[in-house]
Formats: structure tokens, C-alpha cells, sequence
């Protein structure tokens, strides 16, 4: 038998290879994702309101307020309608520059984990890190708020990231096994 007439026959290693990257791709994935997206939605600082509230933030970038209508914090339980009263004030204030901030609104986005809910409130870009206060007034009750960075950004590269995750892992680990 000639050299051309020989069938060549890949070893083992190289199934077993291509059979990993492909569930890498197709179940590496979607966990990846998932991990990322919880571990972004976890994070945040909560605090009561009405109140001027100082917050260090580390990072310069966008930073979201939301209204946590139904939660449990500091051992006990709120529930207010997710719409905040008409004549509530927000304001947030650079404390380095003394300067408030421009608020921008958050299109009504929610969140929901278990039985708490959150509705967003408004944005901000907080151009250098540093010190910032927000005052809310004019609630007739104490309801619960949170500040944390957005996670807008993060969301988007972490599908990029599963995109090319999957596609390298999955046609690689076929192409592989072919």
C-alpha cells in the first residue's frame, strides 16, 4: 500500500480533546454567563431614605439608584408601591467639587431575586472616584435604597465573551473529532 492510499487515523487524544471544547463551548458557556451575571447583581450598597448618604466609589463610571420596594434589610421586611412619591428630591453631589450632579432616568428597569424587587431610579456618571452624598427627602416613610455601579457594560462583554467561548468551543471541538 502506497503512501497515498494510507488512511490516516487521529489518535485518541485528539477525540478526547475535540469532545472537551465542545462542552466547554456549548456547557462552559452559558455557565460562565450565569456566574457573571449573578456575581454583577449581587453587589451594591443599601441604605434607609430619606437621608444624605456619603458613598466612597472606587471606580469613575455610570452608577445606578434603585428603589428597592420589597426587601429585607437590617431585620426587617419593606414593601412600598415601586413608583415613589410625587415630590421626592434626589440629589447627588460630588463632594470634592461641591458641584450636584446631572440625574438621568433609568427607563424603568426592574430586578427581581426571590421576593425582593427593585426598580431603577436614575443614573449618574461619576467622572473621577472619590466621595459623593445622595439626599432624598420628601418620603413620608423610611424606604430602601441602592447604589451600585452599572452593569450594563459588564452584561454585554460577558455575552461577547460567551459568543466566542461557544463558537471557539464548540465548531472547534467538532472540527477536532472530524
Amino acid at each position: 500500500m502506497n503512501a497515498a492510499q494510507q488512511k490516516i487515523h487521529p489518535s485518541r487524544i485528539w477525540y478526547v480533546i475535540g469532545v472537551v471544547l465542545f462542552f466547554m463551548g456549548t456547557i462552559g458557556a452559558p455557565g460562565w454567563f450565569i456566574v457573571t451575571l449573578v456575581s454583577g447583581f449581587t453587589s451594591g450598597e443599601y441604605f434607609l431614605a430619606p437621608c444624605a448618604q456619603t458613598f466612597t466609589l472606587d471606580d469613575p463610571g455610570k452608577y445606578v439608584l434603585w428603589h428597592a420596594a420589597k426587601t429585607f434589610f437590617q431585620g426587617r421586611n419593606y414593601s412600598s408601591p415601586p413608583e415613589l412619591p410625587d415630590g421626592v428630591i434626589i440629589k447627588v453631589v460630588d463632594n470634592k467639587t461641591k458641584e450636584g450632579l446631572t440625574l438621568r432616568s433609568s427607563h424603568g428597569s426592574t430586578e427581581s431575586s426571590g421576593h425582593s424587587k427593585k426598580y431603577a431610579v436614575c443614573s449618574f456618571l461619576a467622572e473621577t472616584s472619590g466621595k459623593y452624598t445622595i439626599e432624598i427627602s420628601n418620603l413620608s416613610s423610611n424606604q430602601v435604597f441602592m447604589l451600585r455601579k452599572s452593569q450594563t457594560k459588564r452584561v454585554l462583554l460577558a455575552l461577547l465573551e460567551c459568543g466566542l467561548i461557544g463558537l471557539i468551543g464548540g465548531i472547534g471541538g467538532i472540527v477536532i473529532v472530524i
